[in-house]
């Protein structure tokens, strides 16, 4: 099985005070009653420096295949005089020999609809592979030999998979390329990561709504949610239309991770902070005993399937059943140096400790560890500085392609010293529009989008 672990990278400007601190996840097997600080993996920093603020850290673990993987997030923002814009990106990296594989880079203000702002990060399980999605920012398919494919909804406008109906799959697609409306399908996915859409079925879903999650309750009667409206409903299908049967909730924070899971006759419920539970009443199809478990928090996380949870309190380390909500197992952490953010995955929780600590002369040169691009200013006129960073040196390539996938130009295609470089694109013989920048190194992609405004 294949182990996957989210990792976070936020960047900010900070004063000139520069420290590094660095560590590693401790893994505690669950099943057994004591663990070793000697069971580490993943190194984590955190550095800073008159320019930034840099911190990598995992939080969140997942099982896929036969091979470890994390999942990393990374935020950016620089300051070279000018404050730079957040940017986050995600990738892929195998835990074993550390090799990344970038899903998307996205800056947190963008000017699309609804599936925009989906910093909604889930996962599909078909039969020869999983779907890594985080709606238009990206989406990745990982077959069952661990092949990552990066899937940018630009170019091929597929967006989302919000669910299994029966033996298809309720897909999401741009209708238009200037991203504002949305065609609904059920598709059959056994092509991944080719979406064929020759035999897809068009579904209206009334009243209309934008899901993220959709799941089977009974025979014809599903549960899903409305991006717009922050709601849960029941819906019905009756061939081709889903029609809701009445709302369960409202006010549901549906972006991060999924906000909600039902299994086993059980609703799982991420609200306020909260986990809350309740059971599925087929007589009159209402949700009922609702039952508080515990908060969500840094150090409260649940797994990807719902069916463990884990929470820090003081010295203590508790694993949790969510659907009986019962204590599995309980640890002493008080010889992990500042524990913090547990992640988990069964059988295993990993917990950040720290291991060391060291201030840095203000005037050393910052030492690049991870692979970043960027721009700024985004969106801009006419002119745009990209910034990018490698951790070695190694042949780089960067290019621009429109939303159609047609190359714009190559701005970079040599070999770079490790370190932070910079180019300009001037695209003052280019339309305005969407065009997205990729980073291509033997060990990496990265792509950002780039809105022209002329």
């Amino acid at each position: 099985m294949k182990s996957i672990v989210l990792l976070i990278i936020i960047t900010f400007s900070i004063n000139a005070q520069s420290i590094r601190k660095e560590g590693n996840l401790v893994r505690i097997d669950f099943r057994e009653d004591q663990f070793c600080l000697c069971d580490t993996t993943a190194n984590w920093f955190y550095s800073s420096n008159p320019t930034n603020f840099h911190l990598l850290e995992y939080i969140g673990a997942i099982t896929r295949f036969s091979q470890n993987h994390f999942v990393y997030r990374e935020l950016f923002q620089y300051d070279d005089g000018i404050l730079y814009e957040g940017w986050m990106n995600y990738g892929l990296m195998n835990s074993e020999s550390f090799e990344k594989s970038g899903l998307f880079s996205l800056p947190f203000f963008l000017y699309f609809p609804t599936y925009y702002s989906v910093v909604n990060f889930s996962i599909v399980d078909i039969d020869h592979g999983a779907w890594f999605l985080t709606g238009n920012r990206g989406n990745n398919f990982m077959d069952t030999t661990g092949y990552i494919t990066n899937v940018i909804p630009e170019l091929s406008g597929f967006v989302f998979i919000c669910g299994q109906i029966d033996s298809l799959y309720l897909v999401v697609f741009y209708k238009n390329l200037d991203f504002s409306q949305y065609d609904f399908k059920l598709a059959d996915l056994s092509g991944s990561p080719e979406i064929d859409t020759t035999n897809a079925v068009d579904i209206s879903i009334i009243p209309k709504a934008y899901p993220l999650h959709i799941s089977k309750v009974t025979e014809n009667i599903y549960l899903m949610d409305d991006a717009e409206s922050e709601s849960l409903g029941l819906y019905l299908k009756e061939e081709n239309n889903l029609i809701r049967i009445k709302k369960i909730f409202e006010d549901l924070w549906l972006y991060g991770r999924e906000p909600w899971k039902y299994y086993d006759g059980f609703l799982f419920i991420n609200s306020d902070g909260v986990l809350k539970r309740f059971e599925y009443n087929s007589a009159d199809t209402s949700f009922i005993n609702e039952t508080i478990l515990h908060p969500i928090n840094d150090n409260t996380v649940i797994s990807y399937d719902w069916k463990y949870s884990a929470k820090i309190i003081g010295d203590s380390l508790f694993v949790i059943n969510t659907k009986l909500n019962q204590i599995v197992n309980g640890y002493n952490i008080s010889n992990i140096n500042s524990p913090s953010r547990p992640v988990i995955d069964s059988p295993y929780v990993y917990i950040h400790q720290l291991k060391k600590v060291t201030d840095v002369k203000e005037n050393d040169e910052a030492i690049v560890n991870e692979y970043s691009l960027s721009s700024y200013p985004n969106p801009f006129n006419a002119v745009t500085t990209i910034t990018y960073s490698v951790p070695e040196a190694e042949q780089v390539e960067i290019k621009i392609y429109d939303v159609l996938g047609r190359e714009v130009t190559t701005l970079k295609n040599e070999i770079e010293e490790a370190g932070k470089h910079k180019i300009n694109w001037d695209a003052n013989k280019s339309s305005s529009g969407i065009y997205i920048c990729t980073m291509r190194t033997k060990q990496n992609i990265l792509s950002i989008k780039l809105l022209l405004i002329k």
